[in-house]
């Protein structure tokens, strides 16, 4: 089990509008100077005492939002399903955006609301051509949740509505 100590992490967590009343963080900020935690802010493993120096993100704060979701009265379930949309090739983007998977989906999200759930968003031109291929499928609503959402990019076309970092 990794739990925080009674130490203050919240100067790296934002907190949105929407969660501030329920003290739920929604984004954990990390600087770009930022050199990590003090592991002995951590309980984790015995075992890995000797190997670990830092702790970039703590698993408590991500632990705790899947755990208040299980928990909550408004528990609902769901489906997962996969689609890959791709448009780089190694790290430089190849201006080809190639969808696949999204064949097994008419039945999956016809009348659904759908979250799509990313990696990183750079300028969001995948994403913009993912949307625009899912909606003929007819869901009830899309919304975007990306983990990372890359600070260095000139030019957006695509914001995620939810991002971990």
């Amino acid at each position: 089990m990794y739990d925080i100590k009674t130490k203050d992490l919240s100067p790296h967590l934002k907190m949105s509008n929407l969660n501030m009343s329920l003290n739920i963080p929604t984004c954990l900020n990390i600087p770009d100077d930022f050199k990590g935690y003090d592991k002995d802010l951590f309980h984790y493993p015995e075992r890995y005492r000797d190997i670990v120096d830092k702790i970039l993100v703590p698993h408590a704060p991500m632990r705790s939002k899947s755990s208040l979701r299980r928990e909550g009265e408004g528990h609902i379930g769901y489906s997962v399903q996969f689609v890959r949309a791709k448009s780089y090739q190694n790290d430089c983007s190849t201006g080809i955006i190639k969808i696949s998977g999204e064949e097994y989906l008419e039945n999956e999200l016809k009348g659904h609301d759908v979250l799509i759930v990313e990696d990183i968003i750079d300028t969001g031109a995948t994403m913009v051509k993912l949307l625009e291929s899912l909606k003929k499928y007819n869901p009830n609503s899309i919304k975007v949740a990306s983990l990372v959402r890359k600070r260095t990019v000139s030019k957006q076309l695509f914001q995620a509505r939810l991002c971990v970092f």
